[in-house]
């Protein structure tokens, strides 16, 4: 028999070697948390590619709202049922557990299915009183999978006030126990996939973010949680001397913090980035959270037209820059890192930016801990994965800036002296290893009148 698969990628990368033939998966949870389907995933992902053989049984569900359902998330069963590779049956409830099992050991001895649902366990075991018998019927489903040697899949419900399952033995015999829940919170819906157990297969992250996505059906989200820090030993160099004097040289994977007052946003502290990009010719993915991908264009000629023309930064857009701008406030923490992670994965940049991480602040501080675990996470990610984390915020307080300080190997931070009846700015700039230094903006402007950096700019041309 040929590898069986989930159909999803989290779960795939994290559990596929718990799926074989005589395997038992309890798929739980409350209604509408997408039991029915990831169950109709796996069975569709498994007829799809590998041409294995499902058996739906449904006590509850109609076959006319599953398809329609299915057909929503991207999944044809109707042309699985076409090709023999699927098969709906609606059980009525019946109150022997005899005439349960002879039913189902005769609609499995005549399709001979690789997979077999049951939706749901509670319909079946309900209006079964007798406690003899019902133990009887737990058992002969824990059994069914190595009756037919292939896959079972049972779905159980929960009342929305509890997540303990109450269905004998089959929890604690089974091989796979997934738990789905959701819940609202800042008035946004949060899915959560529990792995409460994975015989034989070891779990580092118990608990994932999951969405369903018309067109695509479930995706789950594997969060980046390594148990050892890697660092790329590749060096990216700078081409202007009074960068390469700052910062010498940098390797791929570092995480870079750029501050600026609300009141006086400089672009003067994007000019180590713009040097870093041009030089080494790297891509860049911008996520802004404030932001449109027009805004951020506009914004940065704005911000540059006293340096360079608009039809250079239109070049460098072109060649270098990926936009990318959404509301972080219409998803949850986990969605965010969801998107992220999608784009980086879409578009292979060599620098990730995020512009405007001062606007999450509200969410690390309603809880700390699981924003903090979540940023370190994905920047030791990236960092092991060799990518550059810029992370472009407004100074709001001295809290916010510790925090995103302390997850920063470099950190260049813009701020105003008053000299007279005028403000000048200045940048504060930090690296691990070295210490900080404070030069006037006006040092870095004239760089820019040296041949290095019309060089530098001549690159694109």
């Amino acid at each position: 028999m040929q590898e069986l698969v989930f159909g999803v990628r989290g779960l795939d990368v994290l559990l596929r070697s718990a799926l074989f033939p005589g395997a038992t998966i309890v798929v739980a949870g409350h209604p509408g948390a997408g039991k029915t389907t990831l169950a109709t995933t796996i069975c569709y992902a498994n007829a799809r590619y590998g041409n294995k053989r499902c058996l739906y049984l449904s006590f509850q569900e109609s076959k006319v709202k599953l398809f329609r359902v299915a057909k929503n998330l991207g999944m044809e069963l109707e042309d699985a049922e076409r090709r023999g590779l699927f098969r709906f049956v609606n059980l009525p409830i019946a109150s022997s557990a005899e005439e349960i099992a002879e039913t189902i050991n005769d609609l499995v001895g005549s399709f001979r299915p690789d997979i077999v649902v049951v939706d749901s366990i509670n319909a079946v075991l309900e209006p079964i009183k007798d406690p003899g018998k019902r133990a009887w019927l737990q058992n002969y489903f824990y059994r069914l999978a190595e009756m037919f040697n292939g896959l079972s899949i049972i779905i159980a419900e929960l009342p929305f006030s509890k997540e303990d399952l109450d269905l004998g033995a089959i929890e604690f015999v089974s091989d796979v126990l997934l738990m789905l829940k959701h819940y609202v919170k800042g008035g946004k819906l949060v899915r959560l996939l529990e792995i409460r157990k994975s015989r034989g297969t070891p779990i580092y992250v118990a608990e994932l973010p999951f969405k369903i996505v018309e067109g695509q059906g479930l995706k789950v989200f594997v969060p980046p949680m390594l148990r050892e820090i890697k660092t790329p030993m590749k060096l990216y160099k700078f081409s202007i001397e009074l960068f390469k004097e700052l910062f010498g040289e940098i390797h791929a994977g570092s995480s870079i913090l750029l501050v600026m007052p609300p009141y006086a946003r400089t672009p003067c502290v994007f000019l180590p980035v713009v040097d870093l990009v041009l030089t080494n010719k790297l891509k860049v993915l911008l996520v802004s959270y404030k932001y449109s991908v027009e805004e951020s264009k506009s914004i940065l000629k704005r911000a540059f037209r006293k340096i360079m023309n608009e039809e250079l930064l239109d070049k460098i857009f072109e060649e270098f820059f990926v936009f990318q701008g959404f509301n972080p406030y219409g998803m949850s923490m986990e969605e965010i890192l969801m998107a992220e992670m999608e784009l980086i994965e879409e578009h292979e940049p060599d620098i990730v930016a995020f512009h405007g991480v001062d606007t999450l602040y509200p969410m690390m501080k309603s809880d700390p801990y699981r924003y903090h675990n979540l940023a370190v996470n994905q920047i030791y990610h990236l960092k092991s994965i060799g990518k550059i984390v810029i992370r472009i915020s407004n100074y709001i307080n001295k809290e916010q800036f510790r925090l995103y300080s302390s997850l920063a190997d470099i950190v260049v931070r813009s701020f105003m002296r008053i000299k007279g009846d005028k403000f000048e700015p200045y940048l504060y700039i930090w690296r691990v290893g070295k210490e900080p230094k404070i030069i006037k903006v006006s040092d870095v402007l004239e760089e820019l009148s040296s041949k290095r950096w019309r060089d530098l700019l001549r690159r694109v041309k």
